[in-house]
């Protein structure tokens, strides 16, 4: 039995699990889950950027067949450049079509760590020591962004950092090839990556990997449920499973287009309104490299939603908030269908005047990077219960406990008793990247750190930490 297009009730998700996920999927990693989106659609556009953001400029398009072309050439130029399954490539990136061929070529032949490149350069330093990262992949100077200066730098001080890889975004803006030097002052190599892709066979990989469900896949920084920042693997189970899952239950067809502002060096980005996307055959619409933050981007969205036809979009409350500001007369947005609302809560009453200025669906969700997204929400073709983060995800199961000293569980909590939220299923991480803390449970349960409780019909609410 396949998933269904809408979830409305607790019901329909035990109904669905009637049938183990495994037997549904095809898919190993997320490179064959990419190749086999290819093969479906291959001249459908997978990616539409705008330079600058602006609503009238003219796209850079990206087919889905010459996205699996790039992604195949990024994932060979890693292996060339010594890269195998245990090797980390870093990327401290805004958000290019570029930035997708180095995750999921980096994932294809080895280990992908996503770094926000707004942290301060102790923090990068730190990270990319932690990961003991190969190969780094960052920009040029841009606009508003530095990254050059302090990432050479950290590459320089770092022994397991052999090569630096740069994008270079010159020919989005109709500039010549950015000159750079081509070594650190240490003597590392410094190559830039378009050209470097470009030479390389993008007909299929050229090395022998069998990826396993437990492989992983990605690093993702994170504050766990502490406080202390860690690194959160993702095993390709974990990410082809959440994709596989999220495409299924959404209500998108091939073709539609969706609206990507997050950063992509967030889970959110890189599955939901990537890996997932690309698994329905939708077309994402990159709004500039620096997404929702970028100059004017907010205040022509409703614009950007009218020209493309887009149909759904995910963004944080403060996007909301700043899209009831921003003048819709005259601007025919009815192919918007809903949006999704995540990383932090949203007021009732935001949520509510949100709905009522667009007329569209906003779907309030939670999760964690541990879960590797979002592990419950508001469902589409159901109720929606303001304050509440919905239902749980088919596959999962989200309990209320009551945990012991040691985080163990001691019982479950009854129907509206409020207890800590623990998580388990096939999106949840296997345990924090080499320490010895793990985040789990004996039984595999991840303790959110949060606390909430389970009404009768199914639906979680937060009350606490």
């Amino acid at each position: 039995m396949a998933l269904q297009a809408l979830i409305e009730t607790l019901s329909d998700i035990e109904e669905i699990e009637q049938t183990p996920w495994r037997e549904s999927c095809p898919h190993v990693s997320t490179y064959d889950a990419i190749k086999h989106a290819a093969q479906k659609h291959p001249d459908l556009p997978a990616l539409r950027f705008l330079p600058t953001g602006a609503a009238e400029e003219t796209p850079h398009d990206i087919s889905y067949n010459a996205l699996l072309k790039r992604i195949t050439q990024t994932a060979n130029l890693f292996h060339s450049l010594g890269v195998g399954p245990n090797d980390v490539v870093s990327y401290v990136l805004p958000n290019f079509p570029e930035t997708h061929d180095v995750i999921w070529g980096a994932e294809a032949v080895g280990i992908v760590n996503a770094i926000n490149p707004f942290l301060e350069r102790a923090t990068i330093r730190k990270l990319i020591s932690a990961a003991q990262s190969k190969i780094i992949v960052t920009t040029p100077p841009l606009p508003g962004l530095n990254l050059w200066d302090p990432v050479v730098s950290v590459a320089d001080e770092l022994d397991h950092v052999t090569t630096i890889l740069f994008v270079d975004p010159a020919e989005y803006f109709g500039m010549p090839p950015t000159n750079v030097p081509l070594r650190t002052p240490n003597g590392k190599p410094i190559l830039r990556f378009q050209d470097e892709r470009d030479v390389e066979d993008g007909t299929g990989l050229k090395f022998d990997r069998v990826v396993t469900a437990n492989d992983i896949a990605s690093l993702f920084h994170t504050g766990g449920t502490t406080g202390i920042p860690k690194l959160a693997p993702h095993t390709h189970e974990n990410e082809v499973f959440y994709a596989w899952a999220i495409s299924r239950i959404t209500p998108l067809n091939a073709g539609e287009a969706i609206l990507t502002g997050l950063p992509l060096f967030h889970v959110n980005a890189v599955l939901i309104s990537g890996l997932s996307a690309f698994l329905a055959g939708t077309t994402q619409i990159m709004v500039g490299p620096f997404g929702f933050r970028g100059p004017g981007v907010v205040q022509n969205i409703w614009k950007t939603i009218e020209r493309f036809n887009v149909v759904s979009m995910s963004g944080v409350p403060t996007i909301y908030s700043a899209l009831m500001s921003v003048p819709k007369d005259g601007v025919d947005i009815s192919s918007f269908r809903f949006a999704a609302v995540g990383a932090a809560p949203i007021s009732p009453e935001l949520l509510r005047n949100f709905v009522d200025y667009s007329g569209v669906e906003l779907l309030e969700g939670y999760g964690l990077t541990e879960s590797t997204v979002v592990a419950a929400i508001n469902p589409l073709g159901g109720e929606k219960r303001v304050g509440s983060i919905g239902l749980r995800l088919p596959y999962l199961e989200i309990r209320v406990a009551d945990l012991g000293a040691s985080g163990e569980v001691q019982r479950f909590c009854e129907t509206d008793e409020i207890g800590t939220i623990i998580i388990r299923g096939p999106s949840v991480f296997p345990g924090y990247y080499q320490r010895e803390e793990t985040g789990l449970t004996a039984e595999g349960w991840l303790n959110t750190g949060d606390l909430g409780r389970q009404d009768k019909d199914g639906y979680f609410w937060l009350t606490g930490r």
